[in-house]
């Protein structure tokens, strides 16, 4: 796993910022732990349930049950098995297609049962303890400085564009998966071919013809 990774792209305010991620330290690890807990007691006197006790309630009620969590398991096993499939050709076309049709009903399973399951106390303290690590991790890459000084200056953050930003690439660096959103700095090459090279020569003084001289 790479150490940091630098990121581009365009605040709300459409400037380019520059941001790089890093891997926490032991310390901002431990103090993530606090933050969980913290944040896992002050949801339960808010009265949120846990997970064990929400999973109870929607069960009951129908909203999600044990047989949603092993549907979900039969879709992943199906989807393993295709994939391990030795196919070629149109075969493998077919399997391909089966594969993404089976990914889309597990996702969207996965997706309703996160719905469900984020009103509890343990997903509003994990929430809490990424922020804290995304408040630590996120620096300017330029300077290495921190761009929040602290948990509370995070939260304090209004730029919908950065935090959102900021804890993608986290979370995709944490988990050593590579940024599928492109930098501005490669948006920008893309273009030099044709809109930029036009925007140049359009910029450029345009020079009148010389006259011809005239004995």
């Amino acid at each position: 796993m790479e150490d940091k990774r630098i990121y581009s792209f365009l605040n709300s305010d459409n400037e380019v910022m520059k941001f790089s991620v890093r891997k926490p330290t032991n310390k901002e690890i431990e103090d993530s732990d606090v933050e969980y807990s913290k944040a896992f007691f002050k949801a339960l006197q808010k009265g949120l349930p846990t997970r064990m006790v929400l999973g109870k309630v929607l069960n009951a009620s129908g909203s999600w049950t044990q047989d949603n969590d092993n549907e979900i398991e039969e879709l992943e096993r199906q989807i393993s098995l295709l994939l391990t499939k030795d196919v070629k050709g149109k075969e493998k076309k077919s399997v391909e297609e089966k594969v993404s049709e089976l990914e889309n009903k597990a996702n969207n399973l996965r997706r309703m049962r996160n719905s469900y399951f984020s009103h509890c106390a343990e997903s509003v303290a994990s929430d809490a303890q990424r922020d804290y690590l995304v408040s630590c991790t996120t620096e300017y890459a330029e300077s290495g400085e921190r761009v929040w000084k602290d948990y509370e200056d995070f939260a304090k953050e209004e730029d919908g564009a950065i935090l959102f930003r900021a804890t993608y690439e986290y979370l995709m660096f944490s988990n050593n998966v590579p940024s599928n959103i492109p930098n501005v700095e490669e948006e920008t090459e893309k273009k030099e071919p044709s809109e930029v090279v036009a925007a140049k020569e359009v910029e450029e003084p345009i020079k009148e013809p010389e006259k011809e001289k005239t004995e």
